[in-house]
């Protein structure tokens, strides 16, 4: 039986994982946010306008700092919670990447990520269109006027989003890492991680995008309903105002995110796991590279 050190092993690698994946993918998420929202500044610009607007490409890093926490509590979340799971449910190496338990375990997970995700999202993204300069000040106007709940403006959307993306990403990684592994490589590399983490995440942004979407417009939001009343509202808004195309204003710059972010995310990870893991040996290490 694993002691409780090494169930906290995934966690903490996930941990690690998160500022690599947030650093490298940070300003592409900033000018998604932008795009979705059609603000810069605070202020809400024509579509037509936005890629020539002189503060657009400007202040990329804004909002790293709430960014970098989620990155480094989601990513431990994200990951941690997928392999806690995988143990209670019984999954093992050679589970099917569509077995209910697998799914089940990529499922469940989405509900603690979604919880600890959507208040610091919503700060970033209101960092990230100038709506304002920091986090504290961010959250302390929501919940004065809305209470605990104002920090959960877009959890719904937050919600199915994750839960999409998280089964996406963890069936793609491992038919792709497995994929690798029956042409040879039977120990994962860099290399392997790199494709697989990529590609996985591609996915998990590409697929959620749209509710993606939807929860940006919902949180650049001056307060709870300014706009949009829930995510069923903004959706069909979105929708009947600027058609389909507006529920992927964005997508660019998201699945661009996705390949750095992802490959960064997945080599930490693995290697995080094989230097933490008592059970693996400095043989395991070296291939890796």
């Amino acid at each position: 039986m694993a002691s409780s050190q090494e169930y906290l092993i995934p966690y903490f690698a996930g941990a690690v994982s998160g500022i690599s994946d947030t650093v490298f993918s940070h300003p592409l998420d900033t000018l998604k946010t932008r795009l979705q929202s059609r603000q810069v500044e605070g202020k809400r610009v024509d579509s037509g306008r936005l890629w020539t607007h002189p503060s657009f490409r400007k202040g990329l890093y804004d909002g790293i700092n709430p960014a970098l926490v989620r990155g480094v509590l989601s990513n431990s979340i994200f990951l941690g919670c997928n392999d806690t799971f995988r143990n209670i449910l019984g999954v093992g190496q050679n589970t099917p990447a569509f077995s209910p338990s697998f799914l089940g375990a990529a499922v469940l997970g989405s509900f603690a990520e979604a919880l600890l995700y959507t208040p610091l999202e919503l700060s970033k993204i209101k960092l990230q269109v100038g709506q304002h300069k920091s986090t504290p000040n961010a959250l302390r106007e929501l919940v004065a006027k809305h209470g605990i709940r104002g920090s959960y403006l877009g959890f719904t959307a937050m919600l199915y989003g994750v839960m999409l993306g998280n089964v996406a990403f963890f069936t793609s990684y491992k038919l792709i890492v497995d994929g690798l592994e029956r042409s040879g490589n039977k120990d994962i590399s860099a290399k392997s991680a790199m494709i697989a983490g990529s590609a996985a995440n591609i996915l998990y942004f590409a697929l959620g995008h749209p509710l993606d979407t939807v929860q940006s417009c919902i949180m650049t939001q001056r307060y709870a309903g300014e706009l949009y009343s829930g995510t069923l509202d903004c959706t069909l808004k979105l929708v009947k105002s600027h058609g389909t195309k507006s529920l992927f204003r964005g997508i660019v710059p998201n699945v661009l995110q996705a390949i750095p972010g992802g490959a960064a995310c997945m080599v930490t990870y693995e290697l995080v796991m094989i230097m933490m893991d008592p059970s693996r040996s400095m043989d395991e290490f070296w291939k890796f590279f």
